[in-house]
């Protein structure tokens, strides 16, 4: 109860040793605070001559006028109203110190990796156990995750000279550099656990590999010609590799003989759009960073070579060749979902808003192409689903 209610409900005759005995009261069950209030209105309340008779109303209960409030009170609502404010700020800064960790993981960006995995897995046929898929798709989510704030810890202080990743959770300051490489390790730790533990040996080892390959990527591979490119085409694809993985099963226990799916054909054109799509995205993010990376940086990248307009046109001419490969039978005749064509509807929409990127300025262009992507996979579960029925 407020402590104005506290009060209105004190009747004038009320005895001022009733009133302490209710503040015990309430220290009794860890209410402190709110005792404390009890103490002082029932010290103001009784030894005031300020509230008048006018103040009471017709069952003879005090009321509390805004005068009151100012004039009598104001002492035990100071302390109130700091502690409510300290309070608030604890939780106002935990609220903000969450979404800045969720920042640095990007957290819809790696939906793609997931959406990745949960496609390749539905293509080749759903896993015996749907806790083994729940616990790989969050193993993939950790992983990539890991694998985001590492880069950002290692680009930290290049990304402070740019004019928008300034404003990032690290070079901006919000999170210290030890401490995101701690949450690095916190991911990667909890990657590897749900891949072992909840899935297989097989999917571990993938899971090992991807985040070795991702660290390796931050630390300096970025930095080489056209190697950062093929690495970001091979993660894009890479959870086609765990949903094949994840299908795996053991034959002999004695032994530890895994039998593995083979990647046959829908997989492999699955892998050929991801890679191309994965490459262009690396190309028009590196057009981003130019100014940057000639100024400050020591990479070398695709537009550092041939020119920010011709890297845009190789970038939309693999997004071209990725949209015609969705559109060919092949790819129509395994996501067929009939009486409801989901897919077509989504790789339309897609194709729709690829052209349309490609016609944009560069960063509302990527953002767009993007938004493509989360149509295309949409699509595909869509489909794939409603083939399992």
């Amino acid at each position: 109860y407020h402590p104005y209610c506290i009060l209105t409900l004190t009747s004038r005759k009320m005895q001022h040793q009733k009133a302490l005995t209710f503040g015990v009261l309430l220290c009794a069950v860890n209410s402190r605070s709110w005792a404390l209030q009890v103490f002082s209105l029932s010290r103001h309340s009784f030894r005031s001559s300020s509230i008048s008779s006018k103040s009471r109303n017709d069952n003879g209960l005090f009321k509390i006028t805004p005068s009151c409030r100012s004039a009598r009170l104001s002492p035990s609502l100071t302390l109130f109203e700091s502690t409510d404010s300290r309070r608030d700020d604890r939780c106002t800064t935990s609220n903000i110190l969450i979404r800045d960790y969720l920042e640095l993981i990007r957290p819809v960006t790696l939906l793609q990796a997931v959406g990745a995995l949960v496609v390749g897995s539905l293509t080749i046929g759903l896993p015996s156990s749907l806790q083994s898929l729940t616990a790989a798709s969050m193993s993939v989510y950790l992983s990539y995750g890991a694998g985001m704030v590492a880069n950002d810890c290692v680009d930290s202080t290049l990304d402070a000279k740019h004019k928008e990743k300034c404003e990032r959770p690290i070079p901006s300051g919000r999170i210290p550099l030890r401490q995101a490489w701690n949450f690095t390790a916190i991911l990667s730790a909890l990657s590897l656990i749900l891949s072992n533990t909840f899935v297989n040996r097989p999917y571990g080892l993938w899971t090992a590999s991807n985040l070795a390959l991702m660290l390796g990527y931050a630390l300096g591979w970025q930095k080489l010609f056209l190697v950062k490119n093929f690495i970001v085409g091979y993660l894009g694809i890479s959870p086609l590799v765990g949903a094949v993985l994840l299908s795996a099963t053991r034959l002999d226990k004695s032994t530890n003989v895994i039998a593995v799916p083979a990647a046959k054909g829908p997989l492999l054109r699955l892998a050929s759009v991801g890679f191309a799509v994965g490459v262009a995205r690396e190309i028009l993010k590196d057009a981003e960073d130019t100014d940057v990376d000639w100024q400050f940086g020591n990479k070398r990248t695709l537009p550092q070579v041939v020119g920010e307009r011709a890297s845009h046109r190789i970038a939309f001419g693999l997004v071209t060749m990725a949209c015609v490969a969705c559109l060919s039978p092949g790819y129509r005749a395994l996501f067929a979902s009939p009486p409801i064509p989901c897919y077509l509807v989504a790789t339309a929409l897609g194709t729709t808003l690829c052209a349309r990127a490609s016609i944009l300025p560069l960063q509302q262009g990527q953002r767009l192409l993007k938004k493509s992507i989360y149509l295309l996979l949409a699509g595909m579960i869509s489909s794939l689903l409603l083939q399992q029925r």
